[in-house]
């Protein structure tokens, strides 16, 4: 951001507000003072007005003076040597995560949602009210416990908090007074992860089919979910499709973009994908009310602009399957997830033997390691062909070619996998 241009700057009542780049975005920028200190805040608003922007930032400057515990007309602290509560440095941490002023920028959205989830249902209740000075080794193996063995949770799970604990212990190091910069780090925070296979969940060829039928009465989303399913997009990619990106008369779409619940963007892997519309895809598609070339092709009711809730529709369909009952291969119901539709479509190529490389063009994954995780449904055999077949023509790709035609497969489906040329259909 900080090669962006700010122009119109304006303070009103200690408040800067200012327009940035060539989008004009409202960005505010105020201080306060905090225990002694001098606490910038220097954020995009969420408002499109300077009035509402103005109303929004003195009530995030009110609400950063009542997190920390100061009244408004600041008053000094009963003793200011004494160690401030992990409550106050947690909240302290989290709003520099969100600060676009510190040194390497903001964190992405992402990052700042599960950072503030943790704090708010783990960390903060478990160590709210201790000193900081009191957040050792001892009381870190007893979260460690508490969480692992009384709450059930991952031992991956426990190590993210655990590096979240020392991110907030490295931050009140930094920004603490004397006695709170003394602060021992406690050794070995992270604990060593298990190695273990990680199966995505994902279903086969029957269960997406009798998923898909059973919302086909509702055509929005029956369209959204064929997407996701048949293509292998990303829910943000299918949010981003525009009519434009569907070509009817040469049967392809296009997917350059992706939507992360703020803004458009490129795909994940950095790089636009073409390939063939699937039938089903293409008879959704056309069942959808139309507009222009540039309109979405899932708008919000509310924006033309904005595309659908992709976790609204996602609800939506767990709801459908969890009405279904469907469960994987050890009877455990499955949990649809954002990526089920990709994880479904990287399954059922892995069963019926498509070569990595392939595989790999068709899900737009940036590289191959990303793609071994479906060789868990392949073959022993099977998987050892998927190290050795690439994308190009060989006598094992032929091989795979009359196999999966053998048991039903269209050359469509061939050639949206890569292992056909328009020249090579029957």
């Amino acid at each position: 951001m900080a090669t962006n241009k700010r122009r119109n700057s304006r303070t009103k009542n200690g408040i800067k507000i200012s327009e940035v780049g060539s989008r004009r975005r409202l960005e505010v920028d105020f201080t306060v003072s905090v225990a002694g200190e001098r606490v910038r805040f220097r954020r995009f608003s969420p408002f499109d007005t300077r009035a509402r922007t103005q109303q929004w930032a003195e009530a995030e400057r009110a609400a950063i003076l009542e997190r920390a515990g100061e009244p408004k007309s600041s008053s000094p602290r009963v003793n200011p040597t004494a160690p401030r509560i992990f409550k106050y440095w947690a909240a302290r941490w989290l709003e520099d995560a969100s600060n676009p002023a510190r040194r390497n920028g903001a964190n992405r959205r992402q990052s700042i949602e599960s950072k503030e989830a943790v704090s708010r249902v783990h960390l903060v209740p478990f160590f709210g009210r201790r000193a900081i000075t009191k957040v050792n080794e001892d009381s870190i193996d007893e979260y460690v416990h508490k969480k692992m063995v009384d709450d059930g949770l991952a031992e991956t799970t426990v190590a993210l908090h655990l590096r979240y604990v020392r991110g907030i212990l490295k931050f009140a190091k930094r920004k603490g007074s004397a006695v709170e910069r003394a602060l021992p780090l406690p050794p070995n925070l992270t604990r060593p992860r298990v190695e273990r296979v990680r199966v995505p969940a994902a279903l086969s060829e029957a269960q997406t089919e009798t998923l898909l039928l059973s919302v086909r009465p509702r055509i929005v989303l029956y369209a959204f979910f064929t997407i996701l399913f048949r293509q292998g997009c990303r829910v943000g990619e299918v949010q981003a499709l525009r009519w434009s990106d569907i070509d009817f008369e040469n049967g392809t779409i296009n997917i350059a973009r992706n939507w992360d619940g703020q803004e458009f963007g490129p795909t994940k892997s950095g790089r636009p994908r073409r390939g063939p519309l699937h039938p089903e895809v293409r008879e959704a598609v056309s069942r959808l009310p139309t507009s222009d070339a540039w309109g979405l092709l899932f708008p919000s009711l509310r924006d033309s602009q904005r595309p659908a809730d992709g976790q609204s529709l996602l609800r939506k369909l767990r709801e459908q399957a969890k009405s279904l009952e469907l469960r994987d291969e050890t009877g455990e119901r499955i949990h649809l997830t954002t990526k089920v539709g990709r994880h479904s479509l990287g399954r059922q190529w892995a069963e019926r033997g498509l070569p990595l490389r392939s595989l790999q063009d068709l899900l737009g994954h940036a590289s191959l390691d990303m793609t071994e995780i479906y060789m868990h449904w392949s073959s022993a055999e099977t998987a050892q062909h998927l190290h050795q077949i690439g994308s190009g023509r060989r006598p094992q790709v032929d091989e795979i070619i009359r196999r999966l035609r053998g048991e039903g497969v269209d050359d469509f489906l061939l050639r949206r996998a890569g292992l056909l040329d328009s020249g090579d259909e029957q």
